[in-house]
């Protein structure tokens, strides 16, 4: 454990601890050194035993300082016994009153949780970076970070990967003495401190440095050094890595790194036992997943934990706020998290924490969690269901619902030519079961743009497919604990003429209800006055009721098709297509008759 304090004082560095508050028996000194102006002492107490907890008192000459605890972690075993928390937090900045809030709700929330011996469950606490507005400013670290986290800090050591408002100064590094954790088998002394990683029972953390300087060759080298290392030791279970960039941020993309999304990414993807990447640099919150190289292990997941009290980025904010596929949640609020890691069971839970926004304030409540268990099987490989009862129509693919352990979080689809290969899909979609993009301008009510959506199912669109060819396609599923279920075996269809078709966007066309039962109303815009034909094509594209040609003016009209006054042809359940056309206009739309 490094202890590091303040004080004028400089006759002595010198640390006297111990197993009981009473009785600090023993003691350790260290060396002090002055950082533009203030004096900063380092002391390294060794040979501590695992999982104990620990008094000390910091002297300076005559300075000397309160008892505090802390509780060393539980021993790096092949079989390590008991849980592991840690704590995410990032982005601490600029809003001293804001931070200090949630640094507070931090050991609160710890309290209630764990007991007045909080300290005795939280081995780490990771900061994602910009722990201070300006690098250069030495006061800045006292009042932006050192004073708001003391009441944590005394007891939990805090891990930061290094932000850009640090801005790679020297005074971050004297500070920070993460030249302790240096890899002396690793030949790039050059870049001590910079990036590290260490161990606590059983999870590896790998900290990333992203800030410009550092994002190149040799520091990939040394993650993938790290990550080869750790999935050799039998004492590693989780890799849980974490820098201060994101590859992709939904609420402010301007932050988005590709050394993190090109280079990082990629290369964590290949390590089984990485489970998860933490970031921050948008002052927000975002949950998503990325896809592992090795389809046989389980996906990663990706956290941006950037409201720790900077001034938050928000919806609307910034003209350039967009989706991205691997980002399932993305809220512009206050937030910290705690994870939960059970050594015993190769298992993790993994808690967010908000106070909302400034629109909508809360306070420190429980905001979202998601877990990850390795022993957990996968999900049992699906079956392809086309045709199927409910929908015999081959523009929509179905399939069973998904069996195992664990609820359903994505789909994905692929399609390829009957003689082509699934390495390479003529299409592949995959959807997951929320997308929270944006909130309600009014009322700042997060908007899920999946909600509802069916994952065991997939409407083709217009333009996949060409009519007339023959297709294959297959599915499986990610469940909620990030393991994919084996691919179903692959299903033939025939794309029919009406697939390619369908112009719903059109703006030309309205068709309700679909579906329907007895009556149709197409409505239709026309430019000027013309001759409109509307028929009605079976699902094959066969011609199987013309239902009206004639003129209609110019503007908004109504065709209303009663099939209870169609004497001529007895229509059955089913999906048809309608087709409207004009001398300028030729628009067909997929509708669904349910008797």
């Amino acid at each position: 454990m490094v202890i590091n304090w303040h004080s004028t004082e400089t006759s002595s560095t010198l640390v006297n601890y111990g197993t009981s508050a009473s009785n600090l028996n023993l003691s350790s000194s260290g060396t002090y050194q002055d950082i533009s102006g203030k004096t900063w002492h380092t002391v390294k107490l060794s040979g501590l035993l695992p999982d104990t907890t620990y008094y000390y008192q910091c002297h300076s000459g005559t300075d000397t300082s309160a008892v505090y605890p802390f509780h060393t972690p539980p021993a790096v075993t092949a079989t390590p016994t008991g849980h592991l928390h840690f704590i995410i937090v990032g982005d601490t900045r600029t809003d001293i009153t804001r931070t200090t809030q949630i640094a507070d709700s931090i050991k609160q929330k710890c309290i209630e949780l764990y007991g007045p011996e909080w300290y005795k469950e939280i081995a780490v606490i990771l900061h994602m970076g910009d722990v201070v507005t300006y690098g250069g400013a030495i006061s800045l670290f006292q009042d932006e970070y050192f004073t708001p986290y003391a009441g944590l800090s005394c007891s939990v050591p805090f891990m930061v990967s290094i932000g850009n408002h640090e801005m790679e100064n020297p005074i971050y590094y004297q500070y920070m003495k993460y030249e302790l954790l240096y890899d002396h088998t690793y030949p790039d002394s050059s870049q001590c401190s910079k990036y590290y990683s260490f161990q606590l029972g059983d999870c590896k953390f790998v900290c990333i440095n992203s800030n410009s300087p550092l994002t190149a060759a040799s520091q990939t080298s040394w993650l993938n050094n790290m990550m080869n290392n750790a999935e050799s030791d039998p004492t590693v279970d989780f890799v849980f890595s974490y820098a201060h960039h994101p590859g992709h941020t939904e609420i402010w993309p301007d932050g988005n790194s590709a050394y993190i999304q090109n280079s990082v990414l990629p290369a964590l993807a290949n390590y089984p036992k990485h489970v998860m990447f933490s970031y921050g640099h948008s002052h927000d919150y975002e949950r998503g997943a990325f896809k592992s190289t090795n389809p046989t292990d389980w996906d990663a997941r990706l956290l941006l934990s950037g409201g720790g009290g900077a001034p938050l980025d928000r919806w609307r904010m910034y003209t350039n706020q967009r989706e991205y596929p691997e980002i399932h949640r993305a809220f512009d609020y206050y937030n910290f998290q705690i994870i939960d890691v059970d050594m015993v069971n190769k298992s993790y839970t993994a808690t967010t924490y908000t106070y909302g926004n400034t629109d909508v304030p809360t306070s420190c409540i429980e905001f979202d969690n998601w877990h990850f268990r390795k022993n957990q099987p996968a999900p049992l490989k699906p079956s392809a269901l086309n045709p199927h009862a409910q929908y015999a129509d081959r523009d929509t693919l179905k399939a069973t619902a998904i069996s195992g352990a664990d609820l359903l979080m994505t789909s994905e689809f692929q399609i390829v030519n009957e003689a082509g290969s699934f390495s390479s899909p003529t299409h592949d979609t995959i959807r997951n079961y929320e997308n929270y993009y944006l909130d309600s301008a009014v009322s700042f009510i997060p908007i899920n743009r999946n909600a509802g959506i069916d994952l065991t199912s997939l409407t083709i669109q217009p333009g996949w497919l060409t009519p007339g060819q023959t297709y294959k396609w297959r599915v499986r599923y990610r469940d909620m604990n990030m393991k994919w279920s084996p691919w179903s075996d692959s299903s033939m269809f025939l794309a029919t003429v009406g697939i390619h078709e369908y112009s719903s966007n059109s703006g030309k066309m309205r068709i309700y209800p679909n579906p329907f039962s007895d009556m149709l109303n197409i409505g239709f815009k026309l430019d000027k006055s013309s001759t409109v034909s509307i028929m009605v094509y079976d699902i094959k594209g066969q011609l199987i009721e013309n239902l009206t040609e004639k003129s209609f003016p110019a503007g908004d009209n109504m065709f209303v098709w009663n099939l209870s006054k169609d004497n001529n042809i007895s229509f059955k359940s089913g999906t048809y297509i309608i087709r409207l056309v004009t001398p300028s206009i030729d628009i067909k739309e997929r509708v669904v008759l349910e008797k």
